[in-house]
């Protein structure tokens, strides 16, 4: 039996990703939007049927003077191997991961850290690292930036299961840093890609 159809809604969605019984939407509105398909359920007095049910519902509103808001859209979304990786056109370039089993966010990483010493001299770019292009595996994250940059994290042990506790969600080992701000090209970054084996 085919799933019932999933209402987006009115709001714009500029970026569209699904895994295998969930769907995630993010629009130029700022919001990131996922949903799982629940499956049938029969009880001696009803059958359910089958419904797409919302998981996750994050916003990326901000307030301005005058009580005016905004947001960061979420332009880039990667899943894999039961994550969710998404991040905003903030130039702090923040990348949100969700564990898309129970749905909550397991970390937060930031692509922006500050240089120091000698290397700060030479490394204008790493003040700003708009996310651009995102790719995700089972133990590595890689972000490149409007900037030209590109950032990754791998997990601490190399392997979705490594370490002991994992992340804030649990579970899973949590993202360490790699590789910080190497430039890649004088312009955006419009893909990275993940090779098995890498």
């Amino acid at each position: 039996m085919a799933p019932p159809p999933l209402d987006l809604g009115s709001s714009s969605v500029t970026v569209l990703r699904s895994g295998p019984d969930f769907v995630v939407a993010a629009g130029l509105c700022g919001w990131l939007r996922a949903w799982q398909l629940r499956p049938a359920e029969q009880t001696s007095e009803e059958v359910s049927e089958e419904a797409w049910v919302l998981v996750l519902d994050e916003h990326s509103t901000y307030d301005l003077p005058n009580g005016r808001t905004s947001s960061h859209p979420f332009r880039c979304v990667a899943v894999a191997d039961g994550e969710l990786a998404a991040s905003t056109t903030h130039a702090e370039g923040r990348i949100q991961v969700w564990d898309t089993k129970r749905w909550v966010r397991t970390q937060l990483l930031q692509a922006v850290e500050a240089e120091s010493g000698e290397r700060a001299r030479f490394v204008k770019h790493a003040a700003r690292a708009t996310t651009s292009c995102l790719a995700l595996d089972g133990s590595t994250l890689v972000a490149g930036s409007r900037e030209g940059c590109v950032n990754s994290w791998r997990r601490a042990g190399g392997t979705p299961d490594a370490g002991a506790g994992g992340g804030a969600g649990g579970g899973r080992a949590a993202f360490e840093r790699r590789c910080r701000n190497l430039r890649a090209d004088q312009g955006p970054v419009g893909a990275v890609l993940l090779l098995p084996g890498g």
